[in-house]
């Protein structure tokens, strides 16, 4: 089993994905990071998701979220990118990106920590899109 942080866990995607990870026998959520400023704080990710309790609490704190993962999945905002990479950094875990909007910078960011640890970057990650990407290239 993966242990799995999801940063972004009351966004859409962010739920999305606790009941995904929830319905899988190879993954276990071991964190969920949301904003400061969020409603989910304190509050179990399992029931943001709508899904039931899954004993992991929503914090804006990253280091917590992501002290038992093996992974690290992202759907915050783009600036919360320098943020995000120092945490998974510190936590020496890959880091899969699914965050719309990078510019340039962030890019360059995100591909110079590629050179330390694993990233994965799919902005999109629809079927639908993801031909119309293969395809047109």
């Amino acid at each position: 089993m993966t242990n799995v942080a999801v940063l972004g866990v009351s966004g859409r995607m962010g739920r999305c994905l606790v009941r995904a990870i929830r319905e899988s026998s190879d993954f276990v959520l071991t964190g969920a990071l949301a904003s400061p400023s969020s409603a989910a704080l304190g509050r179990d990710a399992g029931e943001i998701a709508q899904t039931g309790p899954v004993a992991v609490e929503v914090t804006a704190k990253r280091d917590l979220a992501l002290a038992n993962a093996g992974i690290a999945i992202d759907f915050t905002l783009p600036e919360a990118v320098p943020e995000n990479l120092a945490a998974v950094e510190r936590a020496g875990i890959p880091w899969v990106i699914g965050i719309t909007g990078l510019d340039a910078a962030r890019n360059a960011q995100i591909r110079r920590a590629s050179e330390r640890l694993p990233v994965l970057v799919a902005p999109n990650m629809s079927l639908a899109v993801n031909l119309l990407f293969g395809l047109a290239g």
